[in-house]
């Protein structure tokens, strides 16, 4: 009978301790309230532990401590605001004019490396500064397996930009006044250890907005009239919490020989350009999957269904959705599955399976199921 108590004991003491594992947040410092002090010429200010800033310009390969802001109530020469919690938080910056966009990042190397097919989620805050001339929306992360450097090409500016964050915003990020969370999921590739948090997309293809005079004026007058400058051409954001959790292991495809016929599964490892029907290049693995699930399993026949969120006009939506199932399709037929057990179809944003009016719920919908015809 003891040695039963103790059985249990030890059993219940391994499922507390692998919940803790799992629920572990695998940023480090997520809220940079872990500091050291350092002198400046503007005064004291504190460096937040594991962090660095990436800048870019005319730097190559530049590096920074990253500095942490004290505000409560304290004007600065970017905008008024209070840490999201606790008394510490950090900013980042971006210029978007005459078709250049360079930005700076924040970075760091996470607790330990992702694993391969295990599916994360990723919560961080931004706040746009006062002192911004725009706003913008592609505010995102992103995480890979090497170190990202800032880069810098004559006329081009930096081209961290140039990476796909496997997390970024799907709406404009405009608000002066409370914190905008930007939320998502995605699945690791394996190995990624670093993570970039910034701006991303080239001048072309960031989604921008300028701020009116008016709305620019009544804003910095709330600033330090001695202490401000505003970026006519470009935007400011600080950034509070963030976290990174692992949610559960997705084995994808690989389901499509367990369930029945009528079932459906959500692929999670195929990747898309925004707004557009082409495959990105970290969709390879995901389509190989799915290429030797077909291979192994003559018999198979699929659907490949392709959905969207509701942002934009429903025509668009549906015709989008067609063209990514059509893409997949033809991924397949070039790589020898046969016609007749492929039937790419769009829905376009009539079948979602969370609500719309979140950035997560968007980003869940916005999917491609793979449903079982016969086998």
């Amino acid at each position: 009978m003891e040695n039963l108590r103790i059985f249990i004991y030890c059993f219940f003491l391994f499922l507390f301790i692998a919940n803790a594992v799992l629920a572990q947040n695998l940023i480090k410092n997520g809220s940079f309230e872990e500091v050291f002090p350092k002198q400046d010429e503007r005064g004291i200010d504190s460096i937040a532990f594991d962090w660095k800033k990436l800048t870019g310009g005319s730097y190559n390969k530049r590096t920074f401590d990253l500095v942490t802001y004290k505000m409560f109530n304290n004007k600065s020469h970017i905008g008024i605001q209070n840490p999201r919690t606790g008394t510490k938080m950090v900013w980042i910056m971006g210029t978007v004019y005459d078709g250049k966009h360079n930005a700076t990042y924040i970075a760091q190397k996470l607790v330990q490396p992702l694993k391969k097919g295990h599916k994360y989620r990723m919560d961080f805050y931004v706040n746009l500064g006062e002192s911004s001339g725009y706003y913008i929306q592609e505010i995102g992360a992103f995480f890979s397996d090497k170190p990202i450097m800032p880069y810098f090409l004559k006329g081009k500016g930096t081209r961290i930009h140039d990476n796909y964050p496997q997390i970024t915003s799907d709406s404009l990020l405009g608000n002066w006044n409370k914190w905008m969370r930007i939320s998502g999921e995605f699945v690791a590739k394996g190995g990624e250890q670093f993570m970039v948090i910034g701006g991303y997309g080239s001048s072309s293809a960031l989604h921008t907005k300028k701020i009116e005079q008016y709305k620019l004026n009544y804003h910095v007058k709330k600033l330090d009239p001695n202490d401000y400058y505003v970026a006519s051409g470009g935007y400011y954001y600080f950034i509070d919490d963030i976290s990174l959790n692992f949610i559960e292991v997705t084995n994808d495809v690989e389901k499509l020989t367990e369930i029945k016929v009528g079932e459906s599964l959500i692929f999670e490892n195929i990747y898309f350009d925004t707004s557009s029907a082409r495959l990105l290049s970290d969709s390879k693995e995901g389509l190989e999957s799915l290429l030797s699930t077909l291979n192994e399993n003559p018999k198979l026949a699929i659907e490949i269904a392709g959905h969207t969120d509701n942002k934009g006009e429903a025509d668009f939506n549906l015709q989008l959705s067609k063209k990514r199932a059509q893409a997949v399709g033809s991924y397949l037929l070039a790589n020898g599955i046969e016609k007749n057990r492929l039937k790419p179809k769009g829905y376009g944003d009539t079948q979602p399976i969370a609500k719309n009016d979140t950035m997560l719920g968007r980003q869940r919908n916005r999917r491609v199921e793979i449903k079982v015809l016969s086998r």
